[in-house]
């Protein structure tokens, strides 16, 4: 069966879920749907992303809705963190962030549900780390789920603690010895995955890495036991929780992310195919035998044959899961079945460090793995939890720029720490003379201090024209060019400056890695100049009862005309103009709120692909500055 290619139709959106505390929750979403000539199966995704939602959706042919989490992006609700929220548990156990989690992702559910492109009867929910948690505690309660994919996560949390698992280490007890809290062990107990193992509802594809240190490998086993609905397992050997993938030489690390990539778009790719579009039967869970005689182990794998089989492996470690070997199995035929064999030479010290599975990997199609085994005694060997040792004092600075120009000088003010080198730029545009919103120049240095200290080096302006940006572009460059990346600037304006930064974006085409406009305020002569902007990741918030909200619409429009997707504009709830009534909104927790959408974009250290594309129209009204030429255009 082939899928049909053709547009995503791509919606942000807030749907209203319950009160906690006496707030109404809401919840912002994002929602891919391709067209199609049949009804669409649906994926909730346990994180907000639109990019990541039309991907996913395009990849493989479903509707998705990604959501913000609680107290994420533009989602309210108790916060998003290990000592509060997770924590909080005292004045309602209905009220923890986790629950908060699962209820919302049941209402991504009912609202995708209603909506007449899709089948209400084929539902997967996928999600990492705490997502994945979220996917598994969905599945348990939630009839209507056919497929839970969760990575980096199984359950079996307090065996998780006796095996040394890392949560031990997050927390501090009041006499400052490492210890689990007791809210945080009533949470285990109650909210715990395994106790939902019994009633998972959907097919359960269990997606982690065998050294996670959140997760140990000995959870996975006693997880997967406990779960008696369908199940599969795709157990990525030397891969963990994420750290394999950082330069962190005390914790043994090595970078293998592609390895892992594969394998777990390969599982997911194979789950939807199996479950959601129902292509064909998922292949069976490998069934692993073993017997231990005269120092060896024999094994013998029986797979299932209804795929052909490209090769089985024994995955084996005797280093109590620190690190893992393979052993390709021979294939034979007894009595017309196939199976696979192999043996291993062990002494009787190796047996309490011996941790294995077998990987079974199909011709174009998944790598399933038997649930792990372990030796007589069987020790786990964590990896070191990260010393956190500090490195040296940041060095906070707030130094003058002056650009001279035919029209006269314009000054900037540049807030880094000079203990970091090559940091991404953000330049905030302050407002023109006599915008509507007076901030005035101590207000933008308290923003760009704050900003610093999240790795930035963070330039402030009180810029009114394009030529006084790109000039002092190039004069940051001259002068701070070893704190700063080249290629990586972003622009966040407000009001007035927001308009700048937009124009900026269409004007010097592609030459920022992320524009930000919060409230454009202007007339928008420039928003035809959207047509420019090809890489530029341009992002525009705006009030539903601000009068200017046709400038950041028009920008948008003009992108979209010509099938640019990376320009979103997302309008606010009414009530969020009020905002604006009482001047700089640095205390405002929507705006604070709205940050979380953009941050991760601007505070990435890669660098930024600045070339113009090959082919199409550069639209050169009234100037165009690009990194090889001007043009100017007579009136």
């Amino acid at each position: 069966m082939e899928f049909p290619e053709g547009p995503v139709l791509q919606r942000e959106i807030i749907f209203t879920s319950h009160e906690f505390r006496g707030e109404k929750i809401r919840i912002a979403a994002y929602v891919a749907l391709p067209q199609g000539k049949w009804p669409l199966p649906v994926m909730v995704q346990g994180a907000g992303n639109l990019d990541g939602a039309t991907s996913f959706s395009r990849s493989h042919n479903v509707a998705t809705i990604g959501i913000d989490r609680v107290g994420t992006g533009d989602s309210n609700g108790p916060p998003d963190s290990y000592n509060q929220a997770w924590l909080d548990l005292s004045y309602d156990m209905r009220d923890g962030w986790m629950v908060q989690f699962v209820y919302n992702t049941l209402r991504a559910i009912t609202y995708m549900q209603m909506q007449p492109e899709v089948d209400a009867s084929r539902v997967a929910v996928t999600g990492g780390s705490r997502g994945g948690t979220m996917t598994l505690i969905a599945n348990g309660v939630d009839p209507r789920i056919t497929l839970a994919v969760p990575t980096a996560t199984c359950g079996d949390i307090i065996t998780a603690f006796d095996h040394d698992g890392w949560a031990n280490k997050l927390y501090s007890r009041e006499d400052a010895e490492q210890g689990i809290p007791p809210l945080f062990r009533m949470f285990s107990v109650h909210g715990d995955p395994i106790n939902l193992a019994r009633t998972q509802h959907g097919s359960v594809m269990l997606i982690l890495g065998a050294q996670d240190e959140f997760f140990p490998i000995y959870t996975v086993k006693t997880y997967y036991d406990a779960v008696r609905n369908d199940i599969r397992l795709c157990l990525v050997p030397d891969w963990d929780h994420g750290l394999f993938s950082s330069n962190r030489p005390e914790v043994g690390t090595y970078d293998n992310r592609e390895e892992a990539g594969k394998r777990t778009s390969a599982a997911m790719k194979y789950s939807v195919d199996c479950y959601l579009h129902q292509k064909r039967r998922m292949p069976d869970t490998p069934l692993l035998s073993w017997l231990y005689r005269e120092s060896k182990l024999e094994f013998r794998c029986t797979p299932d044959t209804d795929w052909p089989l490209e090769q089985v492996d024994l995955v084996y470690s005797t280093d109590g899961a620190y690190f893992y070997k393979r052993l390709t199995l021979d294939k034979v035929f007894e009595n017309f079945r196939e199976y696979y064999l192999g043996s291993l030479e062990v002494t009787s010290e190796d047996l309490t460090k011996l941790a294995f599975f077998v990987e079974a990997k199909y011709e174009d199609g998944p790598y399933l793995m038997s649930p792990p085994e372990f030796g007589l005694g069987f020790e786990h060997n964590m990896r070191h939890h990260p010393p956190g040792e500090p490195g040296p004092e940041p060095e906070f600075v707030t130094e003058e720029v002056e650009v001279s120009l035919a029209i006269g000088t314009v000054s900037a003010s540049c807030c880094f720490d000079r203990t970091k080198e090559n940091r991404p730029v953000m330049i905030i545009l302050g407002t023109p003379e006599g915008d509507r919103l007076n901030v005035s120049p101590e207000q933008l240095r308290s923003e760009a201090n704050r900003f610093s200290r999240q790795g930035l080096f963070v330039v402030v302006v009180s810029a009114s024209s394009v030529d006084q940006v790109a000039a002092l572009l190039g004069q940051l460059v001259n002068s701070h060019g070893n704190f700063l990346i080249e290629d990586a600037v972003s622009l966040v304006g407000f009001s007035g400056g927001g308009a700048l930064a937009l124009e900026c974006a269409g004007r010097l085409p592609d030459r920022f890695k992320c524009v930000i406009a919060h409230s454009p305020h202007g007339n928008g002569e420039f928003a035809s100049t959207a047509r420019n902007v090809h890489a530029t990741a341009v992002r525009i918030f705006a009030d539903l009862e601000d009068p200017s909200l046709f400038v950041g619409q028009s920008f948008a429009d003009e992108a979209s005309a010509v099938g640019r997707n990376n320009v979103i504009i997302s309008v606010s709830h009414p009530t969020d103009g009020l905002r604006w009534q009482s001047g700089w909104p640095e205390d405002c927790p929507v705006l604070r709120r709205t940050e979380e959408r953009y941050m991760g974009m601007i505070t990435a250290s890669d660098g930024h692909d600045l070339s113009l594309p090959l082919e199409g129209t550069l639209l050169a009204a009234p100037s165009v500055r690009t990194r090889d030429f001007d043009l100017e255009v007579n009136p």
